[in-house]
């Protein structure tokens, strides 16, 4: 009802039109982003100025940069790779998922477990690199990064293409797969709607199931 209403379209107009209030709103908008594929096209599509108010954001301390990052890469399809402001949004959230920030780590996961999830921007997530920076993680069983990489890396493969296999796609590794299935007995048998992951962070069972 509310993309209807154009509700997005003029939230995104209101982004653009009040700076001030930007990094006040970034964490909501992003949150908002995820409910749907319609909500982030009529975002998108509410000023043509939107990215570039993003970008501008990308530089800001703290956690700012890593929250425009994440809408903007929750937008990826709607805005070319090639783009200087997905390469610096993708610069910011790969060095983040590598990097000892704790806080800026668990957002960056955070951001590739939803895109990941949104099947309009996998193949865009998989081109620029989420497949390799993921794997580095899913064979070290050992590495406190595995399991979410596992599930990110698990959602990425429905895209993943491969026209010399039968099903039209690269085969998902073992090890991921165990990770996957795992998760899931450990939601049979008890109460648990959440994996904790990382220090601060937890996996949640929507995420998982789609994985």
């Amino acid at each position: 009802l509310l993309v209807k209403l154009g509700a997005f379209l003029k939230a995104a107009v209101h982004f653009v039109k009040y700076p001030e209030t930007q990094k006040v709103v970034l964490r909501l908008v992003a949150n908002t982003l995820i409910r749907g594929m319609d909500v982030r096209e009529s975002f998108f599509m509410g000023d043509p100025k939107l990215v570039e108010s993003l970008s501008i954001l990308l530089s800001e301390a703290q956690l700012y940069g890593s929250s425009a990052a994440s809408i903007l890469f929750y937008l990826l399809k709607y805005i070319p790779i090639e783009s200087e402001a997905i390469q610096k949004a993708k610069d910011l959230l790969f060095s983040a998922v590598v990097g000892s920030d704790l806080e800026k780590r668990n957002l960056a996961f955070d951001c590739l477990m939803e895109t990941a999830s949104m099947e309009e921007a996998r193949p865009n997530l998989i081109d620029i690199g989420a497949n390799e920076l993921m794997d580095q993680y899913c064979e070290d069983s050992s590495s406190e990064l595995s399991f979410i990489a596992s599930v990110i890396r698990s959602l990425l493969s429905a895209n993943d293409v491969c026209s010399t296999n039968e099903t039209g796609t690269k085969p998902t590794s073992p090890k991921v797969i165990k990770q996957i299935v795992n998760a899931l007995k450990t939601f049979s048998i008890s109460k648990t709607f959440q994996i904790p992951t990382l220090q601060g962070y937890v996996a949640n069972c929507r995420v998982i199931l789609l994985a």
